[in-house]
């Protein structure tokens, strides 16, 4: 502040930190999670929250795989071709969401053929299915390679606090509903929700 000499910190540095210093805790219980589901099922997880631009990676475990997958903090996602994005395009329900969607559709949009292009109705399609099923999938919209699901963690109010996913090459695992990385994923979303609508404004 030229005014009074203070040194305070930028958007983009709270923005990759995500949380006040009260908040640690839910990110460290966050963090805690994600190891055991990586070490379970050896497959990259991450921990999205929502950002001035959507889904950003705060937190990865990589997994034990054929090749790396890196994806760094502080990366954002698309809302439509990542299941990580997909819970957000769900559940993220703040004034700045409906821009950010349709920027994704439109970039989307630019790579695929006429007869796949998407439209309002899909994303209303696929936004309804992921409250439904309670989780997301993606596969191969983002990169031809990969595999990912997500499930939402919710705090008090059912308020989105974060995203966690399982990526994987494709092939490597199943993401259908009833497969053992799937219920694995929402078993651990559904317990730190519990926790975190306890602990958490």
């Amino acid at each position: 502040d030229p005014a009074t000499g203070r040194f305070d910190l930028g958007p983009a540095i709270l923005e990759l930190g995500g949380f006040a210093i009260g908040r640690f805790d839910r990110l460290k219980l966050a963090t805690d999670v994600m190891q055991k589901l990586t070490a379970e099922t050896r497959l990259v997880s991450l921990l999205c929250v929502w950002g001035t631009n959507g889904p950003t990676v705060i937190r990865g475990e990589r997994g034990d795989l054929d090749i790396a997958i890196r994806i760094r903090e502080g990366t954002n996602l698309s809302t439509i071709a990542t299941s990580m994005g997909r819970i957000f395009l769900a559940h993220q329900v703040s004034a700045d969401a409906p821009p950010i969607f349709e920027r994704d559709l439109a970039v989307l949009n630019e790579n695929l053929p006429r007869g796949r292009k998407m439209k309002q109705p899909d994303l209303e399609a696929i936004r309804q299915r992921v409250i439904r099923a309670g989780y997301a999938r993606a596969e191969g919209l983002r990169n031809p390679l990969l595999s990912g699901v997500a499930a939402p963690i919710f705090g008090s109010g059912k308020r989105l606090v974060f995203g966690l996913s399982l990526v994987g090459l494709r092939n490597s695992f199943s993401a259908n509903e009833k497969s053992e990385v799937v219920q694995r994923l929402m078993a651990a979303g559904k317990s730190l929700s519990g926790v975190l609508a306890t602990t958490t404004n």
